[in-house]
């Protein structure tokens, strides 16, 4: 072994070498919580008697005028929300990291996120995390037995906490879910 070599591992071994980078910040889990994937409501017997009406009547028409796609798309529909109504949701593990949010086997990191905001719907809360990406527009997640504030609290470190306005989309389901109820109770 020449000296130069011998010189060199010495040095390498007197030198202290940082056990952590300061640039490389581990991910740590902010909080995290089970809930169910979606809100599920049991439908009563009126509601979908008037959805099948409603459905039934459709169907008719477009049968009189031979549309036979728009009844095939309309039967799958009925069928989709029948599903979606009678089996219980999956409940899935959501977490809120340094890096982002975990959605299920998902994780969407800060920079793909805009904004946030908390409504309601049925009777429990959700949280709504706008993206920046045409697909998912919007991720909805259940806030189950966490506390609102909570997640409040750690996200408005990382995002604009701002309710959007609602929509033509919205402004005309909640019309017609006003002025004509599927469930009478």
């Amino acid at each position: 072994m020449s000296v130069k070599t011998a010189q060199n591992q010495s040095t390498l071994k007197n030198r202290e070498v940082p056990l952590e980078n300061p640039r490389v910040k581990q991910v740590q889990v902010l909080v995290s919580w089970k809930a169910p994937s979606r809100v599920f409501v049991t439908r009563s017997r009126s509601f979908w008697v008037n959805t099948l009406s409603i459905a039934g009547l459709f169907g008719l028409i477009f049968l009189l005028i031979q549309e036979w796609l728009l009844v095939v798309v309309i039967a799958a529909l009925v069928f989709v929300f029948y599903v979606y109504s009678t089996v219980p949701p999956d409940e899935l593990e959501h977490q809120i990291t340094t890096r982002g949010v975990r959605y299920g086997d998902r994780e969407y990191r800060w920079e793909e996120l805009a904004q946030f905001w908390i409504s309601e719907s049925y009777g429990q809360k959700i949280l709504n995390l706008a993206t920046y990406a045409m697909v998912p527009g919007r991720l909805e997640i259940l806030l189950g037995e966490i506390g609102e504030e909570t997640i409040r609290k750690i996200l408005r470190q990382y995002l604009l906490e701002e309710t959007p306005p609602p929509g033509f989309l919205d402004k005309a389901s909640n019309f017609l879910a006003k002025k004509f109820p599927l469930d009478i109770s």
